[in-house]
């Protein structure tokens, strides 16, 4: 009985350990200051990319047609 109790309080102070890495982990990221935001570019141009291995683009035909 007495070895019961002692294994619930050790998972239970092992659990409480674990919430509190969790609660250390899910901190906000300090933000970026406007002057580093605006030196930032963003290309609009949308563009899409397949990776096909090193095969031959001829084998891919008709991926590359869809």
């Amino acid at each position: 009985m007495l070895r019961d109790r002692i294994g619930r309080l050790g998972m239970t102070l092992a659990f409480a350990l674990s919430l509190q890495g969790v609660a250390a982990c899910a901190q906000a990221p300090e933000p970026v200051p406007d002057s580093e935001r605006s030196a930032q570019t963003v290309d609009t141009d949308l563009q899409h990319f397949i990776f096909i291995g090193g095969a031959e683009l001829s084998n891919h035909e008709d991926l590359l047609a869809r």
